[in-house]
């Protein structure tokens, strides 16, 4: 499910529409929903932390929530780059019914140094996020 499929998409502060994907700005998460085939690297996640440095105070930790829509390949290795920058993200958070979506978060855990957390539906991310 799409966030513009659900009651969400109204408090959604800020909306930006790329090739590489579509990223929703929150009061307090970002929300990504990246395109089918795309291999999302650091200067494709520069580009969002850079919006996120401009929406959001420097102290604040947003969390940060993949919509895992569309099939798409992540660079690991982005995770060390945005740690070694100002942005800090509170929680990683990923939304896949896949059974598969567990092992690839126990890779990207290897590189990512916060929290993790995996839900099934995009409701029940967006109210885990709200509330924490």
């Amino acid at each position: 499910m799409q966030i513009s499929e659900t009651k969400y998409q109204k408090e959604v502060i800020e909306i930006h529409e790329f090739e590489f994907g579509n990223f929703f700005y929150f009061q307090n998460f970002v929300l990504a929903e990246i395109s089918e085939g795309i291999n999302f690297d650091w200067p494709k996640a520069k580009i969002i932390l850079d919006i996120a440095n401009r929406i959001y105070p420097i102290n604040f930790k947003p969390h940060y929530i993949s919509n895992k829509i569309n099939s798409y390949s992540i660079d690991p290795t982005i995770w060390l780059r945005v740690f070694k920058t100002k942005r800090r993200i509170d929680t990683y958070v990923v939304v896949d019914s896949n059974p598969s979506a567990r092992f690839n978060l126990l890779f990207e855990k290897q590189f990512f140094k916060g929290k993790i957390r995996k839900f099934d539906t995009l409701y029940e991310a967006i109210s885990w996020a709200e509330s924490n």
